[in-house]
């Protein structure tokens, strides 16, 4: 064999050393992607609160309480209109939208309800006196077996000892403003079973949302929390009408799904604790543990061994080579001072 010949096999032999590990461990590297960490997922796009707003009307403390009663999960933002997958280990949150969903953000929606998604809506009450009309929004959770009214409910019996219960007015349309504590049905459900005893349920007016209570829906809806004998909701004209259940919960009849619908989402809000000395993040954690239950957080990390044998694998490459080189570099020499002597 030529020198030329042995120089360019053991070349090749060493890039084939190199190439075997690497297309080895691409398994084992896919399989360490797919065990990302569990996430809430809360939905922009549509005028949300804003997350990282430290003012009255942002969620910047709300942000820090799930931070703390989620460790191990990720709070991260999503943009419906985006083409990234949503994970199956998320939960979704919309908080407060004051722009209704365009058409394909309401089909984008109803499809992560179809196909086992978990969903924490928190609607802003009354959003409609402001000529904004979330329309395509109500018809989805309608379909889902939600109904979401469009009045703005006063429960001015909202006797909470030691709270303020009369809001500032602001004017001819929010004249009526209380904080209430909304009564518990006799359902006996997780979510209030969570909750600590005392004020439960505490809004900032609300809009009704009700079950359906349709056979055919594709959710068993329960309601979960309702007003007292004496509220009424009050409509964009100032007219008058029942109030009646603010909160429900809902798991899909066949196969994985669930959603929460409330009826407030400014206790949410940095400033709801200001204006009311209610501290109310109960609500959002229960509904949230509720909703997330069968989704852990993943173990403390540990490298797994096929990763640590892709790394050691990765760092030898450079030293094969080197030594592959040397080697041919020595025998083209050895040959060369065989040819002078014969």
């Amino acid at each position: 064999m030529s020198v030329r010949e042995s120089f360019l096999k053991l070349c090749g032999t060493a890039a084939l050393l190199m190439a075997l590990p690497t297309a080895a461990a691409e398994p084992a590297r896919a399989e360490v992607d797919r065990r990302d960490a569990p996430s809430l997922l809360w939905i922009i796009g549509h005028n949300e609160l804003n997350l990282e707003s430290g003012g009255p009307d942002g969620a910047s403390q709300m942000r820090k309480k799930l931070e703390a009663a989620f460790p191990g999960w990720k709070l991260d933002t999503m943009h419906l209109g985006s083409t990234a997958l949503v994970p199956r280990n998320a939960v979704l949150i919309l908080a407060g939208p004051k722009r209704d969903f365009s058409e394909d953000d309401a089909a984008k929606l109803r499809d992560l309800l179809a196909n086992g998604f978990r969903l924490l809506v928190c609607l802003d009450p009354g959003i409609e006196h402001d000529r904004v009309d979330l329309a395509r929004l109500r018809l989805v959770l309608q379909d889902a077996g939600a109904n979401v009214g469009t009045d703005r409910i006063v429960d001015q019996e909202a006797a909470l000892p030691g709270k303020p219960s009369p809001m500032p007015r602001t004017g001819p349309v929010r004249e009526e403003r209380a904080v209430f504590a909304a009564r518990f049905a006799p359902t006996g459900h997780p979510i209030l079973a969570a909750l600590p005893p005392g004020v439960g349920v505490v809004f900032e007016n609300a809009c009704r949302v009700a079950a359906r209570s349709s056979g055919s829906d594709p959710f068993d809806v329960r309601e979960l929390a309702t007003t007292s004998s004496s509220a009424y909701a009050i409509s964009a004209s100032g007219g008058r009408g029942p109030a009646g259940p603010v909160l429900v919960a809902a798991t899909r009849r066949a196969g994985p799904g669930r959603y929460v619908v409330a009826g407030d989402s400014t206790f949410l809000t940095n400033g709801f604790a200001a204006r009311t000395g209610i501290e109310d993040a109960a609500l959002a954690i229960a509904a949230l543990r509720w909703l997330a239950e069968g989704i852990e957080a993943p173990a403390p990390a540990r490298r797994p061994r096929a990763e640590a044998a892709n790394v050691a694998d990765e760092d030898r490459q450079p030293i094969v080579l080197i030594i592959a080189i040397a080697v041919a570099a020595l025998l083209v020499a050895g040959n060369a001072v065989l040819g002078k002597r014969s």
